[in-house]
């Protein structure tokens, strides 16, 4: 049985992992969750520290982590028809054929506990690895999903989140939810730890002080006899993780929004700097020398009337005059975007800016799909473990009795 410190080794990392900064880290968001928070906010055209200025004027928000993103789970998108199962050396083909036709099917039907097909799965790992430059894959008897990283506690300077003393899930359950989670004692944990509806459960894997297991299920401020699940597991049998860029110094890795997070912050500021401008040369204002005249212009002043004044009245000067500034901040921001995420514009399908030559752009799109041939071939790798110790795994036993399969048309590359 395991010792009452558990919820106090897990307590620990918690704590670490809310108060430790990593010096690699940039200042507006040294820790993790600040770098997941500020991407989430981000991809939601939301400001973090508020969508207000101080004058009570709502900031205005120019996306431009978006696209680049989307640029690049275009560029390494995998799908079921890539996965191929080919014969060994010396072995017949057909067998192999047949059962990669099997496999396609039963990729695209075949649907977990969360109600995902492995194709659905493929597309949710392309869509998040460049946004958060960071996938964790985690199989939980035969569902295969990917781990909100929202839900994570770890050591934030280790290598990677395999390497982490003690790496923690938090979950947040109501009754029914933990219910169908098939743990122990639930329905004392749902009596003893429900506050506003919901129960929250850490899900934790490391060694632990003065125990002999190091897989445990415990509610949040539990004791020794509220453990509900407690096991020894290795935890490449658990997770698999994969970075877009490798930071040294800490666990997380970086995608493309936090590649751009300068570049957006630039980009805001520009942008409210000239709504701040077209604010005030929006307005009408006169000045005149008469302190008689104590009019407004628009309300108090008819079609046609005739002013008599002591002095003239005349416009105070409020157009904009630093517009080619401006367009030279954009220009200088678009292309340190472009250069950061390698998404030009002919990868994102647009024509180059004028007067851009041919062999410039011919370089430009040569590089990004270089670029993305090389992240795409390390998703693949990637996938290829997960295919090899836990989906195949899968398929076979629930393929290993007679059935049938509709083959259909013979695919061109194959005829």
């Amino acid at each position: 049985m395991p010792n009452s410190t558990i919820w106090n080794s897990i307590k620990t990392t918690i704590d670490q992992y809310d108060k430790d900064i990593v010096k690699i880290n940039p200042s507006f968001a040294p820790k993790q969750r600040d770098i997941i928070e500020l991407i989430d906010f981000y991809w939601m055209n939301r400001f973090r520290d508020g969508e207000f200025d101080s004058t009570g004027f709502k900031k205005s928000f120019y996306n431009i982590v978006l696209n680049p993103s989307e640029v690049a789970s275009k560029m390494i998108d995998l799908d079921t028809k890539d996965v191929k199962i080919v014969a060994e050396d010396g072995q017949s083909y057909y067998p192999s054929w047949i059962m990669s036709k099997d496999f396609k099917v039963w990729a695209k039907d075949r649907k977990n506990k969360d109600d995902k097909t492995f194709g659905q799965l493929l597309n949710e790992i392309v869509y998040k690895f460049p946004k958060y430059g960071h996938i964790l894959v985690k199989k939980a008897k035969d569902t295969i999903h990917l781990v909100p990283f929202q839900n994570i506690r770890n050591k934030q300077d280790a290598r990677n989140f395999m390497e982490t003393d003690v790496l923690i899930e938090k979950h947040e359950y109501t009754a029914y939810q933990l219910r169908k989670q098939g743990w122990d004692k639930t329905d004392q944990i749902i009596s003893k730890y429900t506050k506003d509806g919901k129960i929250v459960i850490y899900e934790a894997h490391g060694d632990i002080e003065n125990s002999n297991y190091n897989y445990f299920i415990i509610p949040e401020g539990g004791d020794n006899d509220d453990i509900m699940f407690f096991d020894k597991k290795d935890r490449e049998d658990i997770y698999k993780e994969l970075k877009w860029d490798d930071i040294p110094g800490r666990a997380m890795g970086r995608g493309t929004p936090e590649r751009l997070f300068e570049a957006q912050i630039a980009k805001n500021q520009n942008e409210n700097f000239l709504r701040t401008g077209l604010r005030w040369s929006s307005k009408h204002i006169f000045q005149t020398r008469d302190d008689t005249m104590a009019k407004n212009l628009i309300t108090q002043i008819e079609n046609g009337d005739v002013l008599t004044v002591l002095s003239e009245i005349t416009a105070v000067p409020l157009e904009e005059r630093n517009l080619p500034a401006y367009k030279l901040a954009d220009d200088k921001w678009d292309r340190n975007t472009a250069d950061l995420t390698f998404a030009y514009n002919q990868v994102r399908g647009e024509n180059p800016p004028s007067g851009t030559p041919l062999g410039t752009s011919i370089l430009q799109t040569n590089m990004s799909t270089q670029f993305y041939d090389l992240k795409r071939e390390d998703l693949g790798m990637f996938l290829k473990d997960i295919l090899n110790d836990w989906i195949i795994p899968s398929f076979k036993s629930q393929k290993g009795k007679k059935h049938g399969l509709m083959l259909g048309e013979f695919d061109e590359d194959e005829l």
